[in-house]
């Protein structure tokens, strides 16, 4: 009798497991839908854009960008890529000794970015960079909200620190540290440096590591680009390739601690 019993609870036990794994299998999300139409022609101008960025050949890359933007407005990168483009044309422009009215101003890109995605750092970083270089002496206080904004959401953004400090520097004198002083770029190169020594240095250098250019090295770099490429377009055509478009807006800032 009590066998019987214990055989009739395993077959129970059974039977709730397979339900329970077969209810498991039908909550699977489905697949991702295939690329719009859209999207694809945007990707594929954004590609051209890079190509081209990559050549030298700045017109035609920022070109590509603004039809790839067209494309697909919400397309945050393209905003990113294309102010980068127009951000390094005004640098040349200024070091011509060219009027810098003649430039294209890189900061409402830039800030286009950031609408759609708010949360890539990277975004940030370049619009602070570029706040920095606007005119003579550049937009500091909104350069510094930008770096702080960064930090927001990234507290160990070693790069939002190392980029306080450089904004800080700038008309100071590099030795006349004051420990006291929350403002002094020492305390954001301390915290850079702490965060990431491989890459910072608590006087404010940036550590690169140069790996030899061989023969070697070169025709390494162009068969994982050209495969890069590749992988690319094939992943276009078969619709295995996505991009996240951020559609969220810009997060709140919250208020940060003063460095230490």
């Amino acid at each position: 009798m009590a066998r019987s019993v214990r055989r009739g609870l395993a077959w129970r036990l059974l039977l709730v497991l397979l339900l329970a794994g077969a209810a498991a299998k039908k909550k699977k999300p489905p697949p991702p839908p295939p690329p719009s139409a859209a999207h694809v022609e945007a990707m594929g101008h954004h590609q051209r854009g890079t190509m081209a960025h990559v050549q030298g050949d700045r017109n035609g890359a920022k070109k590509a960008f603004r039809a790839a933007i067209a494309a697909k407005p919400d397309f945050a990168y393209a905003y990113y890529r294309l102010g980068f483009v127009v951000h390094e044309q005004a640098q040349i422009l200024r070091g011509s000794g060219k009027k810098a009215a003649a430039a294209e101003d890189p900061v409402p890109l830039f800030r286009a970015a950031i609408a759609l995605d708010g949360a890539d750092e990277m975004f940030y970083h370049a619009l602070g960079q570029a706040l920095r270089d606007r005119g003579r002496g550049g937009d500091r206080d909104r350069a510094e909200a930008v770096y702080r904004a960064a930090l927001s959401f990234n507290p160990r953004s070693a790069q939002s620190y190392w980029a306080l400090g450089k904004l800080h520097a700038d008309g100071r004198d590099e030795f006349e540290s004051d420990p006291e002083d929350e403002a002094d770029p020492t305390q954001f190169y301390e915290r850079a440096a702490a965060l990431r020594p491989d890459e910072y240095g608590a006087d404010g250098s940036r550590i690169r590591r140069v790996e030899p250019n061989t023969p070697e090295r070169e025709e390494r770099l162009d068969r994982e680009g050209r495969e890069r490429r590749e992988a690319f377009l094939q992943g276009m055509k078969d619709g295995t390739r996505t991009v996240n478009y951020a559609e969220s807006a810009t997060p709140k800032p919250r208020k940060l601690k003063k460095p230490r």
